[in-house]
């Protein structure tokens, strides 16, 4: 799929289709309610999950009667997307998705000649093309949006409160390692977890954070001053991920 994206401009109706099929295959895909099938844990949230999937089906019939409207694109032919929807992974599956379409539509929007559209438009105003096109990309953040707040209300059973004031850096230290190795064979596109420490004294949270300081999947997320003691908020992710 990259190589869609790698293109500069859209400038003839052959690379235009090959946007336009992916993102009609993708719409169609996705629409498809067998990708809820087994996903229980998920019922709570059957409402936002339809609400995806109602609209990939009205981005389908939009995009087809774009389709219809300029010359020499014809019937797009639907390819079958394969979309992996792991029960252990199955929001973060969902959320990559929305960004993948978000992605298409984003250089469908920006990047399609207008002459060319211009050209081939053979109903009303070819504005409708960008019109619309925008509008599907609108509904795909909007979408991520909503699937940001199912996995952040997910994440946040996953917070850890030490209840003890630590008086050294060497139980934070420990605590960030055993939840690093909980971590270790986790590759959820979110995976984290969040443990919330409080120190009885600045120097001993000095170096607590200047020994996590390099670990590229650790950030200390908030700092509260409680008298002399300092509570802190650290975000912990696989040591495979990325740095934030």
């Amino acid at each position: 799929m990259s190589d869609l994206f790698d293109i500069e401009k859209i400038e003839d109706l052959d690379t235009l289709k090959k946007h336009l099929r992916r993102s009609i295959s993708l719409e169609s895909n996705f629409e498809n309610k067998k990708a809820l099938k087994g996903q229980k844990k998920y019922e709570k949230h059957k409402e936002t999950l339809e609400i995806l999937i109602d609209e990939s089906s009205r981005h389908k019939e939009m995009l087809q009667n774009l389709t219809d409207k300029i010359e020499g694109i014809g019937e797009l032919e639907i390819e079958k997307v394969e979309l992996a929807f792991e029960e252990n992974d199955f929001l973060n599956t969902l959320f990559k998705i929305e960004v993948l379409m978000e992605k298409n539509y984003e250089k469908l929007l920006n990047q399609t000649s207008e002459q060319l559209i211009k050209d081939h438009w053979n109903n009303g105003s070819y504005k409708e093309f960008y019109t619309q096109i925008e509008n599907i990309r609108n509904d795909e953040i909007n979408h991520q949006n909503l699937l940001d707040d199912i996995i952040d209300e997910d994440l946040s059973k996953n917070i850890f409160i030490e209840d003890k004031v630590l008086k050294t850096k060497v139980k934070g230290i420990k605590l960030i390692e055993r939840v690093e190795e909980e971590l270790k064979d986790k590759l959820d596109f979110n995976a984290k977890r969040i443990i919330i420490l409080e120190f009885d004294n600045e120097n001993e949270y000095n170096k607590f954070s200047k020994e996590i300081n390099d670990k590229r999947n650790i950030e200390i997320k908030e700092i509260t001053y409680i008298g002399d003691n300092i509570k802190t908020e650290v975000i912990i992710r696989p040591e495979t991920h990325r740095s934030f």
